[in-house]
């Protein structure tokens, strides 16, 4: 792991707070302490110079609150001047207390900037790590349920085999209903069964197909995008191959109904929340 120094954090002018939750708190090594803004305001800023020019591969927060929806971006700099986004989590919908998204670029400067808080939440992070060494990247665990059924993202059976198909069942707790969200690169998402830690995937391009579960082959047909919905707290899941999403056939609320994939048509049924669990 990258040691950040414990003096070269800094914030924004406005987003210090005065009541000594200051910028080096981020990365005193404790979570007991903590960095805070000076108000409810999103665009606050934290900064922290590693020292030297570094290979980052990740970064982890650890924000204040549990089960709170911080919505940020990741920056590098070389000269404190030009900034490359690392991370975009100003869509996240994650509300885990720490996260590790990954980047690789060489960069000596490391900025976090707070784009979106829930009400009455400000911008404060217990600890900010920077790491110059592989490591896994978990956003933790979801239940995924569908706006119009109600019913749950399921791989039929509790199959473990590629291909099986997704369907929506009540939620039972399954290990088959339950996913991780693995961030890629580009801000899309690999979703990952927790029972047979294969992916959800496009099998085909034909409109309509069932969606299915297959062993992580890097291709973008496993890459999904979090585009929210016109429902408030929900999500369309687009796939970065196809640009269709994930769709419940016929608008059904049957259990064992196909899930498909299916342009973007503004139905419930393509409408998911997803859960922290």
């Amino acid at each position: 792991m990258c040691r950040l120094p414990r003096s070269g954090a800094e914030c924004d002018s406005s987003g210090c707070s005065p009541k000594g939750n200051t910028a080096a708190k981020a990365v005193d090594g404790s979570t007991a302490t903590r960095w805070c803004a000076n108000d409810g305001n999103t665009g606050h800023w934290l900064k922290v110079d590693l020292g030297s020019t570094r290979s980052l591969t990740g970064t982890r927060i650890a924000w204040e609150l549990d089960k709170t929806n911080y919505r940020y971006k990741i920056e590098g700099s070389t000269d404190n001047s030009t900034w490359t986004v690392l991370v975009d989590n100003t869509s996240t919908i994650s509300t885990s207390r720490s996260r590790r998204p990954c980047s690789r670029p060489r960069h000596d400067t490391v900025r976090v900037t707070v784009t979106g808080l829930p009400a009455a939440t400000w911008a404060s992070l217990r600890s900010l790590e920077v790491y110059d060494r592989p490591f896994s990247a978990d956003l933790g665990t979801y239940k995924i349920i569908n706006g119009r059924s109600a019913k749950a993202m399921d791989v039929a059976d509790a199959s473990t085999a590629d291909g099986a198909p997704v369907i929506q069942w009540p939620y039972d707790g399954g290990a088959n209903q339950r996913w991780s969200l693995l961030p890629n690169n580009d801000g899309s998402y690999r979703l990952h069964n927790v029972k047979s830690g294969k992916l959800l995937q496009s099998p085909n391009s034909t409109q309509g197909a069932t969606l299915t579960q297959g062993t992580d082959s890097g291709d973008d047909s496993q890459w999904w995008k979090l585009v929210p919905s016109a429902t408030s707290g929900f999500h369309r899941l687009v796939n970065v191959h196809t640009g269709w999403c994930a769709d419940v056939a016929g608008g059904s609320t049957d259990d064992r109904a196909n899930i498909i994939q299916w342009p973007i048509a503004g139905g419930t049924n393509q409408d998911w929340q997803i859960t922290n669990l």
